[in-house]
């Protein structure tokens, strides 16, 4: 028992504190006190000195799963081994070879970090909790997102192909076929369950993401305010996506749709269409003095002609959206249309119930100065008396050809009738068209007036046939 103490004081002799309690407890001679006290400061001592002391010295591995660690083994083959053990054991449970579906990394740790490694089984354990698996698969992404998952990419192209295929009859002649949006496969690892069969993932394509579509009506109470309410949908999105449907629409056992289609994918599809045309036959009219003006004779009846189109036409998802004539061949040439058009003149004969073909221009009939030969020399027209302000009217269709001053003549209009004929109205208060106008038969043109070489208010009316001045009375309903 000396011994013992002798070899306990000397290895605490830096403890003076406890040195002393234990001088005093020897003083005491109290033996048990002093062996417990002396047990207890040796664990303290050995713990205090293993915790200065790294725990693990070797180049240890951390295994991480998209950047985070998530175990550490004593070396990279460890962990290796312990991920190759866990994706083994995940393939048996499936029945399938599996991968990760998350990136995993084995990093070397540098040797001094004292971490303390996970042991096998306990790494395992990790994880299973923290990786989770799942098999490659060929996903078919639109504009850079994912859509939807098929077994491999064989099956993701024959997908593409036939959603295509969905939109081109078998007698169409294809110039081209192509997306609207960038499509792409890329072969990324997921869980079984996202995977699709092939005719499921070309209807997700066409018309939108698997989901209920349809709602059954059962009973004749419906109305789509109920069917709103059961889907939580507004009136209005039916109605978009069910065009023209009222609720007096609804009975039993037909089909509402609850969502319009919204594909994910756009085709555009570029056919050459082969197709007949109609081309329209010109008609000619031929001026017969022989006939009066306002009457038509058909000398040739005109036929129709045909030709042959090649058509580019564009689609988008079985839509025209555009044409473009690339080929045209004519199969028959059309059959001009010859009409014989009158241009003489109907005289009024006064009296003897024939009527002219020009209306009177003014409300006035009272003719001041008549056409022809007078003190002043030769008058190219006639004058109708009137008050400035008077309506003045065209005496038949046409289009005015002058509007504006005319030396002696003041303000005039004139105005062309078409075979030659035109009518001038001179000496106006005001002008009320312009050059151009197409004027009808009694339509209000101007005002009377005494403007140019006049000694009062009147009209000074030309009638002129091919140029040469007629006496309008001569012409005047």
């Amino acid at each position: 028992m000396h011994l013992f103490k002798k070899k306990l004081l000397k290895s605490l002799t830096y403890h003076s504190a406890e040195l002393y309690r234990i001088k005093h407890m020897f003083r005491k001679q109290d033996t048990k006190k002093i062996a417990i006290m002396a047990v207890c400061i040796c664990l303290s001592i050995m713990l205090l000195g293993a915790s200065r002391l790294p725990i693990f010295q070797g180049q240890a591995a951390a295994l991480t799963i998209d950047g985070v660690q998530v175990t550490v083994l004593s070396s990279k083959q460890e962990a290796q081994n312990v991920l190759e053990q866990y994706l083994a054991q995940k393939s048996n449970e499936m029945n399938m070879k599996v991968s990760s579906v998350g990136q995993v990394n084995i990093i070397e740790l540098p040797k001094d970090t004292g971490l303390k490694p996970d042991s096998a089984n306990d790494a395992l354990k990790i994880l299973t909790q923290t990786i989770a698996v799942g098999i490659k698969a060929a996903v078919i992404q639109v504009d850079g997102k994912d859509t939807v998952a098929v077994a491999n990419e064989d099956a993701a192209k024959n997908i593409l192909e036939n959603v295509k295929a969905a939109y081109i009859n078998d007698d169409d002649v294809i110039i081209d076929a192509k997306f609207r949006e960038e499509v792409k496969i890329k072969t990324k690892v997921t869980e079984p369950s996202n995977i699709l069969a092939a005719d499921i993932a070309k209807n997700v394509l066409i018309y939108g993401a698997p989901q209920k579509v349809l709602h059954q009506i059962e009973s004749s109470d419906e109305t789509l305010w109920t069917i709103s309410k059961q889907y939580d949908i507004s009136i209005e999105d039916l109605q978009a996506a069910n065009p023209g449907l009222t609720s007096g629409d609804l009975k039993v056992g037909s089909s509402v749709r609850l969502k319009a289609i919204a594909p994910l994918v756009n085709c555009v599809i570029v056919k050459q269409v082969v197709t007949t045309a109609e081309i329209p036959f010109e008609v000619k009219r031929v001026n017969d003095s022989s006939i009066y003006r306002g009457t038509e004779k058909v000398v040739t009846q005109g036929v129709a002609g045909e030709k042959e189109l090649t058509l580019n036409v564009v689609t988008t998802n079985g839509v025209m959206t555009g044409k473009q004539v690339v080929g045209s061949k004519v199969l028959q040439d059309p059959v001009t249309k010859v009409v014989q058009r009158g241009t003489k003149l109907v005289v009024a004969s006064r009296g003897t119930g024939t009527i002219g073909i020009l209306n009177w221009p003014a409300s006035s009939r009272r003719i001041t100065s008549s056409f022809g030969y007078r003190s002043r020399g030769y008058h190219t027209g006639m004058d109708i008396d009137g008050c400035t302000g008077d309506t003045i009217r065209a005496c038949e269709a046409g289009t005015v050809f002058f509007a504006g001053w005319a030396s002696g003549y003041g303000y005039t209009i004139k105005i062309d009738h078409g075979d030659g004929l035109q009518t001038w109205y001179a000496h106006l208060s005001q002008i009320d068209v312009s050059c151009g106008d197409k004027v009808s038969s009694g339509q209000k043109i101007g005002e009377m007036g005494s403007t140019g070489n006049s000694t009062g208010s009147h009209l000074h009316l030309e009638v002129r046939i091919n140029g040469t001045p007629y006496n309008p009375i001569r012409y005047l309903k």
